[in-house]
């Protein structure tokens, strides 16, 4: 019987120096669920983010091919630069 294995989520750490295999300590991480291949969530953000470090995401994000992000931080909405209406989320158009 064939089957396909999809991944469906991504982690992503940033550091301020070069990283050594995973001992080097991150600033921040967050675990990204592709919900398709335009359409993911956020979340489990931990750490010091800033808003380059946003940034940072949202151009790897959009140069993935995503269109919506919707981000979300201890249950609660966070706030990024365009609101889509989705109830209980914040998205914003990577683009």
């Amino acid at each position: 019987m064939p089957i396909r294995v999809e991944p469906l989520v991504s982690i992503v750490y940033w550091y301020d120096e070069q990283p050594v295999e995973h001992i080097t300590p991150y600033r921040a991480v967050a675990t990204i669920l592709w919900e398709t291949p335009e359409v993911v969530t956020i979340r489990g953000l931990h750490g010091h983010m800033t808003r380059a470090m946003r940034e940072e995401l949202r151009g790897a994000l959009r140069d993935a091919g995503v269109k919506t992000v919707r981000a979300e931080r201890h249950g609660r909405e966070l706030l990024w630069s365009v609101a889509d209406g989705s109830p209980g989320h914040v998205a914003f158009d990577p683009s």
